[in-house]
Formats: C-alpha cells, sequence, structure tokens
C-alpha cells in the first residue's frame, strides 16, 4: 500500500502540474493529444526511476547503519 501511495503521488502530482500548464500558444494540453500522453508517460518514468533510486537509497542507509 506504501509503494502505491509513494508512487503514484508524484505521478498524479506531476501529471496536474503538467495539465495545469499553458503551452507558448496559450492552450491548455489536451487529454485526447498523443503529445500529452507521451508526457505522461515520461513523467510516469521519472517518477518509477527517483522512486527507485530513493529505495536503492534506503537500504544502502540501513545497511551500512
Amino acid at each position: 500500500m506504501a509503494m502505491v501511495v509513494g508512487g503514484g503521488t508524484p505521478v498524479l502530482l506531476g501529471t496536474l502540474a503538467f495539465l495545469g500548464t499553458k503551452k507558448a500558444d496559450g492552450q491548455r494540453p489536451s487529454l485526447l493529444s498523443a503529445q500529452t500522453w507521451f508526457a505522461v508517460l515520461g513523467i510516469a518514468a521519472a517518477a518509477a526511476g527517483l522512486f527507485l533510486l530513493l529505495i536503492i537509497a534506503v537500504f544502502l542507509a540501513v545497511q551500512r547503519g
């Protein structure tokens, strides 16, 4: 449960921040656009990578005492 919340929160917040921004032409991203879905996929991949680094860092800190 904690991993779902810990992994899903950055994805949700990043996606909401992305959808709340305006592009250079003044339009917000559309959920019907493939470009938006690739950006959300990138946000999810970045969050997963950072979450994995956090798990590794905690593991190493516990191992070293």
